[in-house]
C-alpha cells in the first residue's frame, strides 16, 4: 500500500503532497501528484468579521498581500441570508489593496469574510 497524503513541515515551511492513485508522496516525479505546497491554486490570504447595527461599510487593508490577481471572497452572515447587492456585499477596490464589506439593509448581524489568493488564473 501506498502513502498518497502528506501534511508536514521540511525546514521549517509547510508541504503538503497528494498523489494519484498508485502513486507514493515518496516519489520525485512531478507527473505523480494531483496537488503540492507549490501548486496553483486558492491560497487563504485573510479571515475576519465585520459586525453591524444597522446600515453601514467597513474596508479592510489587503494591502500586505501583494495580489495580482482579483482574490476570491466567501461571506457569511450570522443571520444564514445570502449575499447580495441589495443586502450585503463585498467590494475590493481597483489597486486590491483594500476590502469593503457593506450591509445595505438595516439589519443587526456579523459578517464573517474568507479571502483567498486566486493562483489559479
Amino acid at each position: 500500500m501506498v502513502d498518497r497524503i502528506f501534511l508536514g513541515y521540511s525546514a521549517g515551511s509547510p508541504v503538503f503532497r497528494l498523489t494519484k492513485p498508485g502513486k507514493d508522496i515518496s516519489s520525485t516525479d512531478p507527473e505523480d501528484f494531483i496537488l503540492t505546497e507549490t501548486s496553483f491554486t486558492l491560497r487563504p490570504a485573510l479571515a475576519s468579521t465585520a459586525t453591524f447595527t444597522g446600515n453601514g461599510s467597513q474596508t479592510f487593508d489587503m494591502s500586505s498581500f501583494g495580489f495580482t490577481n482579483p482574490p476570491v471572497i466567501i461571506l457569511k452572515s450570522s443571520d444564514g441570508s445570502m449575499a447580495s447587492f441589495f443586502d450585503y456585499y463585498a467590494k475590493v477596490n481597483n489597486a486590491l489593496t483594500s476590502l469593503t464589506i457593506s450591509n445595505r439593509r438595516n439589519i443587526a448581524r456579523t459578517i464573517s469574510f474568507y479571502v483567498f489568493a486566486n493562483e489559479l488564473l
